[in-house]
């Protein structure tokens, strides 16, 4: 079982826009890696955090989102995760899981709070209060 990774590329060829926050996501671990090229990553980030909130003992969910035709697999065996896609699988803790989640949307929080002037997207709002979800879960 390998720690799981989750990081993201921001596209900002054009600056950054808070309306659509596109660019690369990546889970990985040691030895797996699952890549969305071009996508929406707080819709991604949102999807995959509520899957980890809402998950007990042997949950199996399908992440997805509505502006994908992707799905992750994620499955909760007690205190592990795997997460798959097509022949990628990727195995974790549930904590290690949160607290990537936490260090990843933590980081993207805060580059987008210094934008001003912008109108921010509604997943942006969510990604905050599902962050204060899992800092208390932690």
């Amino acid at each position: 079982m390998g720690d799981v990774r989750i990081s993201y590329e921001l596209d900002i060829e054009d600056g950054l826009d808070a309306m659509m926050v596109t660019g690369k996501l990546t889970v990985s671990d040691n030895n797996e890696s699952i890549a969305f090229q071009y996508c929406y990553v707080d819709s991604w980030l949102l999807a995959i955090s509520n899957a980890v909130n809402t998950c007990k003992n042997q949950t199996d969910i399908l992440i997805a989102t509505p502006d994908e035709a992707r799905v992750l697999d994620f499955r909760s065996r007690g205190e592990d995760v795997v997460i798959s896609m097509g022949t990628m699988t990727i195995t974790s803790s549930i904590k290690h899981i949160k607290r990537e989640l936490i260090k990843t949307i933590g980081e993207l929080l805060h580059i987008y709070s210094e934008i001003s002037g912008q109108r921010k997207s509604k997943n942006l709002s969510d990604l905050r209060v599902q962050l204060e979800v899992l800092r208390k879960l932690d």
